[in-house]
């Protein structure tokens, strides 16, 4: 359990530390206010969002997955992707 608390703030620590990066990048540039929130909370809902996703190389299991089922899972894993776009509609 030390360890997990010890990474999770690392990660808390990291990601203050970029968003203090960007904050002073704005602001040193003169970036005005209003653009300076847009791209904050763009930012914050993007790292959110990918903080929140398990990268499949993160899941070294799945390495073990024979070439056919890695094929398969990934074809599963982007059919609402391509199913929605008009090529793959027939």
């Amino acid at each position: 359990i030390t360890g997990s608390l010890t990474q999770l703030r690392g990660l808390q620590e990291d990601q203050s530390k970029q968003f203090w990066d960007l904050r002073r990048y704005l602001k040193q540039n003169r970036v005005p206010l209003v653009l300076s929130q847009r791209i904050q909370r763009y930012l914050e809902h993007a790292w959110t969002t990918q903080q929140s996703r398990l990268p499949v190389k993160s899941v070294k299991i799945l390495s073990l997955l024979s070439e056919q089922l890695t094929c398969e899972l990934q074809s599963e894993l982007y059919v609402p992707y391509t199913s929605v776009h008009p090529f793959f509609e027939h």
